[in-house]
């Protein structure tokens, strides 16, 4: 993954975590490792992505509409500029 013919740009988007050699990618989430070892996002860097569509969203804003929904237990909503519409997990 990252940026064709750009490798300056490809390597913005990855951490090397030096003690462990492990590579993140840079989603703009942040996250807390829990006790149990699963990563946990609990904020997001930036609250709004503009889509392909030139057309801006706010992640946030859209979890808050789907989990108005009673069958909803939790949702997790993520979209890049290069999609034209967000990826959005619900459960």
């Amino acid at each position: 993954p990252g940026y064709w013919h750009d490798e300056e740009n490809t390597a913005a988007l990855f951490y090397v975590d030096e003690k462990t050699g492990e590579k993140w990618h840079r989603t703009g989430d942040i996250g807390q490792r829990l006790p149990t070892g699963k990563l946990e996002v609990i904020d997001r860097r930036a609250n709004l992505v503009k889509l392909s569509t030139s057309v801006f969203i706010s992640p946030e804003f859209l979890e808050s509409v789907f989990l108005d929904a009673p069958s909803v237990k939790d949702v997790f909503v993520y979209a890049e500029s290069s999609w034209d519409f967000p990826l959005c997990v619900v459960t």
